[in-house]
């Protein structure tokens, strides 16, 4: 049946295809399979597998790499990234709000290389696409030639939207979302050891114990309309390529990035100041290893399915990811850390409750209340 044998070709193609992807199988590995499969299969079987993995999985013959901004870049674009998605979607849509992300990704621990990818997701899915993707041994010298195709792209598809099923779906930016380094670098402003460096008030730091601090809490917000206008010299550092965005906001839009700046941030702080810091506060061992043994041998048995990582002990804190610390600050710390002196335990849970109102929708009316909670947390 020569219907049933092309089929069988077709879908066993399909599977190496993804298969040599999923599994990040090298060129030379797949073309020696590919031979093998050749070499073993009869003539009259009609699978018609290409020898060449080049062919398999359809690799362009050249590719629009350019030189850019002291590397290579290339554009994979953004409509591409979004009709890989919508069609998914559950349910139609007439308006998208795209979410950015940009940052440093080093290829080795042996070398300079790295990639700079801008990454992309819509509000309906979860799913993340590359839009471009950087190559070089530093970061892009120059913002405006790094982002100018991503900022055309936006622009256009902000104009005409794009045609799906007869139906025009408009695409906006909702956010961009980046750690301090690359907020600084994307915006054009100084980096945040800074004096002037606050993306979100006007207010001037000062040193503390060889740290940036920023002591004010009640300062005066930045806006779109003054970020536009440069009105703080001591805050701009260069012309941004996301001044050319459509109704984007450059303040509000730039979202504070959570994962650095409280889990990685301010619950590691704490832990490191009990754990190493000044004899003061420091935890005497007997209560760090309390402490662990009812994170390892307690609170580990009654962790959700849902939870990827487990408690772990204190001694390994140096060895936690962010969603650990997430995990200590938001469930499992306000009974583990019973054991902190009162006036400490106290501190950490004005934390521990404003972060947990924050993350939470169903406690939007108390936001309020959650700036109050950390304002004298601080």
């Amino acid at each position: 049946n020569v219907d049933s044998a092309l089929n069988k070709s077709i879908d066993l193609k399909t599977f190496l295809s993804q298969w040599a992807i999923e599994e990040h199988i090298s060129q030379s590995s797949l073309r020696s399979l590919l031979q093998g499969i050749k070499q073993y299969t009869c003539e009259n079987c009609s699978l018609n597998i290409p020898f060449d993995p080049r062919t398999l999985l359809h690799t362009p013959r050249s590719s629009n790499v350019e030189i850019c901004a002291g590397g290579q870049y290339f554009h994979f674009g953004l409509r591409k990234g979004i009709l890989s998605i919508i069609p998914s979607l559950s349910r139609n849509i007439t308006e998208t709000k795209i979410s950015i992300n940009v940052d440093g990704l080093p290829l080795s621990k042996s070398s300079q290389r790295q990639f700079w990818p801008i990454l992309g997701s819509v509000a309906e899915s979860k799913e993340v696409y590359i839009i471009g993707i950087y190559y070089g041994t530093q970061k892009p010298s120059d913002n405006n030639k790094f982002l100018a195709k991503f900022v055309d792209e936006i622009k256009i598809l902000h104009e005409e939207g794009i045609i799906l099923k007869n139906t025009s779906v408009s695409c906006t930016i909702h956010s961009i979302i980046c750690d301090a380094p690359a907020k600084a670098f994307m915006l054009q402003i100084k980096g945040h050891n800074g004096y002037s460096s606050c993306t979100k008030c006007i207010t001037e730091g000062s040193y503390v114990n060889g740290k940036m601090c920023f002591p004010e809490t009640n300062a005066q917000v930045r806006t779109d309309t003054d970020f536009r206008l440069r009105k703080d010299e001591n805050y701009h550092i260069g012309h941004s390529a996301l001044l050319a965005l459509p109704n984007f906001d450059l303040v509000n839009n730039i979202l504070l990035d959570y994962m650095h700046l409280v889990c990685l941030g301010v619950m590691r702080k704490l832990l490191y100041i009990w754990l190493f810091g000044d004899f003061k506060v420091r935890l005497q061992h007997r209560k760090v290893e309390t402490i662990s043994s009812e994170l390892e041998n307690v609170l580990k048995l009654y962790m959700p399915c849902e939870f990827v990582h487990k408690p772990r002990s204190l001694a390994l804190v140096k060895l936690w990811k962010a969603t650990e610390f997430r995990n200590v600050l938001l469930y499992t710390g306000c009974v583990a850390f019973k054991l902190l002196r009162k006036d400490l335990y106290h501190h950490f849970l004005v934390l521990h409750a404003a972060i947990r109102i924050l993350c939470c929708s169903q406690f939007e009316e108390l936001i309020d209340y959650a700036q109050e909670l950390l304002q004298y947390f601080v």
